[in-house]
């Protein structure tokens, strides 16, 4: 099976990319866009973009995820340079992940990993 030219528009959230699968590989690359986070939570504001990537066997692919914003405002504080990422992979049996925040708010700076 394998899906390019994947389009996808429904109100503020857009994504587009492809994904395959054979011989029981997964291969997907999805890029989008949120452009109102109130839709999450209605103490948040402003947007995001995000990134996927899923590489590898059906049932334990090495899993990449990005999410960018340039400026929220969440319970009222500014959130400015957001960048969120993890990696890892989503293997039942022996699952790893490694995730790393960083950015400001309200003009400290902000940074975190797991």
């Amino acid at each position: 099976v394998n899906v390019s030219g994947l389009k996808l528009n429904s109100g503020a959230l857009s994504a587009d990319g492809q994904a395959s699968l054979a011989d029981n590989k997964l291969a997907a690359d999805i890029r989008g866009a949120l452009s109102d986070v109130s839709l999450l939570s209605k103490d948040a504001k402003g947007a995001i973009a995000f990134g996927l990537n899923a590489q590898g066997p059906i049932m334990a692919p090495d899993l990449s995820l990005t999410v960018n914003s340039d400026r929220l405002s969440v319970a009222a504080r500014e959130i400015t340079g957001l960048k969120l990422t993890a990696t890892g992979k989503a293997d039942a049996a022996n699952p790893a992940a490694d995730v790393q925040l960083t950015g400001n708010v309200a003009g400290q700076p902000l940074q975190g990993n797991a």
